[in-house]
């Protein structure tokens, strides 16, 4: 596609300039939607295949939103292992349960051997559903507030060492390696990934989310972005960062059936 031209050939700076805004503005703040999830994530057909999964532990259980509508969780599951242990329960949908799955079987353990020589056995998470807006767009819902997102913050190996996003991330060695090529490879299971290159919120957490949009933050986009710079208006410079600020996804400090009292039922669902 050619940027706009006038009369006789010439193209003006400003509508090139508008030309390039359209195109930029919307990926740079994470507004590419997803395709649907499959039916096979969703209803009694997640929750079948959520159960022949038989390293998991989980429970259906039955959840009073925190806020009416606007915080309903698709198939709630209380989750303790998906298939590594969890330092504690989380609650989330069952598309983000079996997308944990894949996740923990498919690029965690494959990626520890690689570095470490060892597997994981525990993955600590900040929390997955809570009932709130997202960090400095708090009049838009996080993927949390639908159970469609958690925050990971470190992983156990067998050995007794212990990986740490907020310390590793930038740090050297295999640590720093192993949870690049984690972030990088979950890009291809989640909808969004947000790192510590992302921006300050997510310091201490890996965010990942299986909702409507798609971005993908697993360090190198994120270096790239910004050697590009120099080569941009200050014009441009400006509506990306406006954008990005639009665009913040937050954490969950805390489980929100623990912060905000939410009634479980440990009843099955029918």
């Amino acid at each position: 596609m050619k940027p706009p031209h006038i009369a006789g050939g010439r193209r003006r700076p400003a509508l090139r300039l508008l030309f390039v805004l359209l195109l930029v503005i919307p990926a740079a703040a994470g507004c590419v939607p997803r395709a649907p999830l499959p039916s096979s994530n969703a209803g009694p057909q997640c929750l079948a295949r959520l159960a022949a999964v038989t390293e998991a532990v989980y429970r259906p259980v039955a959840v009073e939103p925190a806020n009416g509508a606007a915080c309903t969780i698709r198939d709630p599951v209380l989750i303790d292992r998906a298939p590594i242990a969890w330092n504690r329960p989380a609650l989330t949908s069952c598309a983000l349960a079996l997308a944990l799955v894949d996740f923990e079987r498919e690029i965690v353990q494959p990626a520890a051997l690689r570095h470490f020589g060892e597997l994981v056995v525990r993955v600590d998470h900040l929390g997955a559903y809570e009932c709130r807006g997202r960090t400095g767009v708090t009049s838009r819902w996080s993927e949390h507030a639908l159970g469609d997102a958690i925050d990971i913050a470190g992983f156990h190996l067998a050995d007794g060492r212990v990986v740490s996003v907020e310390r590793d991330w930038r740090g050297r060695g295999p640590a720093r390696d192993f949870l690049h090529a984690v972030a990088r490879d979950a890009c291809r299971r989640f909808s969004v990934v947000l790192t510590p290159a992302s921006n300050r919120a997510h310091r201490d957490h890996l965010h990942l989310d299986v909702g409507r949009y798609r971005l993908c933050e697993a360090g190198s986009q994120k270096r790239n972005r910004k050697g590009l710079k120099r080569n941009r208006s200050p014009l441009l410079q400006r509506a990306l960062r406006d954008a990005e600020a639009r665009r913040a996804i937050g954490h969950a400090p805390e489980a929100a059936h623990e912060k905000h009292n939410l009634r479980v039922s440990q009843r099955p669902l029918r």
